[in-house]
């Protein structure tokens, strides 16, 4: 009788070893067929939108403190080639980059040949014009100014413009892009109706929106 139950306590400790053995390697293939099969989420992507802020154009100026330092601590002229000339450094290009950013490469910059821990702050003192146009179907059709730091999106521009026509094909609103042999073309029907879905546009110094008119 004991001779049975030491056989039947072996048997038992042996499938458990195997179990364990084998867990691993289950739950390693589990977790490479979620990665396989989880498909990605589509992302809506604004053309045009700055990430984290305005973003520096040239012939903005910028007023650039540095801690302890008074005579790098002053105001300067983005170049129209997106540079501004700073002590020590020469040529450094700011365009494209938020202030924030460009606080950070001159920090980073100066650390590495010529400072100990700077502290560098940068902000916009003046922005340099910057305009779109708005053309065909809508109210008043011109040129509007970008103001401020905060992008102007198409729904805005339009209503800067006095809104749409009742001729206005408001389905197919183009916008063209300096510098890009390609148009954009926007839903605003769609966007209207599901603003999350459908992403406004955001606008970029230049831009020239088109409203066609509907065949009657």
């Amino acid at each position: 009788m004991k001779t049975k139950h030491i056989a039947l306590a072996l048997v038992l400790l042996a499938v458990a070893a195997a179990a364990s053995f084998f867990a691993p390697s289950a739950r390693a293939e589990d977790a490479t067929l979620s990665s396989t099969n989880s498909s990605n989420p589509i992302s809506y992507s604004t053309e045009g939108a700055t990430e984290g802020g305005y973003q520096v154009s040239p012939l903005d100026h910028l007023m650039v403190v540095v801690f302890k330092e008074p005579e790098m601590s002053q105001e300067y002229s983005v170049s129209s080639s997106g540079t501004i000339s700073f002590p020590l450094l020469d040529e450094v290009k700011v365009a494209g980059l938020t202030p924030q950013a460009v606080g950070k490469k001159l920090q980073e910059l100066l650390e590495k040949d010529y400072m100990v821990h700077p502290n560098v702050q940068v902000t916009i003192k003046t922005f340099r014009a910057r305009t779109v146009s708005v053309l065909g179907e809508v109210q008043h059709p011109g040129a509007f100014e970008i103001t401020g730091d905060k992008p102007m999106a198409v729904a805005e521009a339009i209503s800067k413009a006095g809104g749409f026509t009742t001729t206005a094909k408001r389905w197919a609103v183009t916008i063209k892009r300096k510098n890009s042999p390609q148009s954009i073309v926007f839903d605003y029907d769609k966007w209207s109706k599901d603003s999350k879905k459908y992403v406004d546009v955001y606008l970029q110094d230049g831009d020239v929106i088109n409203v066609p008119q509907t065949v009657l």
